[in-house]
């Protein structure tokens, strides 16, 4: 140790441990420079919390450095706070949901046997303000369903994309008989939705080819506005989720520029209109959340998180797999969650009268335990708002 601060330490009363921590630092800088590396073990944390409390002892010592002294523990204090995470709940900002049917896939074809149990497990949850359902063939258990979430208190939300998913249907089909098939089966979701107590659906774009593609977009216009039409008739909201445009679904709604401008021709004529994002497909369109949010700002009413493999062609799971985080070769994880959050954040969607859902859209990979990948994702999440400054 330097003899300047030697002689410091040995000058300073042991009665007043706190005062003579900080007052070490302050008269050491001014002899040997705040850029010294004897200063990496310091704690400015602690002279910062205590300032305060030990400020008489301190001007006893060396009244001539008071006003030095509140000025550095008023910065140190600063400095310790942007550090922190976030100190409010994530309940405040935003509805946590989950989309059940992407949890447990074996609902995706609307006829799992399971399907009521699995739904009541998350409602269940109260880590959960949203669950995300889709088609229940049954009409028993869709009743039953309906019952329970009317009794849990939790937002329900209704995704429409397994519908189209697993029946091939296609939105924005250029031949108009298949494109009315899709509109017929999201017309129903909108009824189905009502009844399990979500206020809109949620749906998606169809396959498209780089020649016909202003052919196809006309056809999504049409039927996104017969759907808001029906939807409007029934106080409900229609949201098109924005996909990869030319790695695994390849939908025609697509990178965020061209979603943008779909948008914004569907509100000129519908005010039930909105896009959903998904932090998982970001990636596959090859942009940053920072850009698609700021793009398509206006129009955002919903969020998803989860993973991709999209990197390598040849890497396990490459595609629009939605695999847990932590997954080999995956694209997104703790740092990803964050700089969503905060780009959420800065834009102004962080709503604590009126919150925006936010939902894990995870799927478990082969024969992984649906319960481990729900609790890895929320241990991301719980991580990634941590980590999240004021």
């Amino acid at each position: 140790m330097p003899a300047a601060i030697s002689w410091l330490g040995s000058e300073l009363p042991q009665r007043n441990g706190i005062a003579a921590e900080i007052l070490f630092y302050r008269f050491a800088v001014k002899k040997i420079g705040a850029e010294s590396p004897v200063f990496c073990g310091v704690s400015r944390k602690k002279c910062a919390q205590n300032m305060m409390t030990e400020i008489p002892a301190a001007v006893s010592l060396f009244r001539e450095d008071f006003f030095f002294l509140r000025l550095y523990a008023i910065m140190a204090h600063s400095e310790e706070k942007r550090s922190e995470g976030m100190r409010e709940p994530i309940k405040k900002h935003l509805r946590v949901g989950l989309i059940v049917f992407m949890a447990y896939p074996g609902m995706a074809r609307g006829e799992d046997p399971n399907t009521f149990e699995n739904i009541r497990r998350v409602a269940c949850d109260d880590y959960f303000d949203a669950i995300e359902v889709n088609w229940i063939k049954d009409a028993d258990t869709r009743g039953k369903t309906a019952k329970m979430l009317r009794e849990s208190h939790i937002t329900v939300c209704y995704g429409a994309q397994p519908r189209l998913l697993t029946t091939g249907m296609n939105a924005n089909h250029l031949d108009e008989g298949e494109r009315r098939k899709a509109e017929a089966t999201l017309i129903e979701a909108v009824d189905e939705a009502r009844e399990l107590g979500s206020k809109g659906v949620a749906f998606f774009s169809g396959k498209w080819q780089m020649e016909t593609r202003e052919q196809s977009y006309a056809q999504l216009l049409k039927t996104s506005r017969n759907l808001c039409d029906y939807a409007k008739s029934k106080n409900m909201f229609v949201e098109l989720e924005v996909f990869d445009y030319d790695i695994a679904k390849a939908s025609l709604i697509g990178p965020a520029p061209l979603a943008a401008r779909f948008a914004a021709d569907m509100r000129t004529s519908h005010n039930n209109f909105g896009l959903l994002i998904d932090l998982s497909h970001i990636p596959m369109t090859y942009e940053t959340p920072e850009f698609v949010v700021r793009t398509l700002r206006p129009y955002l009413t919903h969020f998803h998180i989860g993973n991709t493999v999209c990197g390598d062609p040849s890497a396990l799971g490459y595609g629009d797999e939605h695999q847990r985080f932590g997954f080999p070769n995956g694209s997104n994880d703790v740092p990803q969650v964050v700089d969503f959050l905060r780009v959420l954040r800065n834009e102004g969607f962080f709503r604590p009268d009126d919150p925006y859902v936010l939902s894990f859209e995870v799927k478990p990979w082969k024969d992984e335990d649906p319960e481990i990948v729900i609790a890895n994702a929320k241990r991301v999440l719980n991580r990634a708002w941590a980590l999240l400054e004021d």
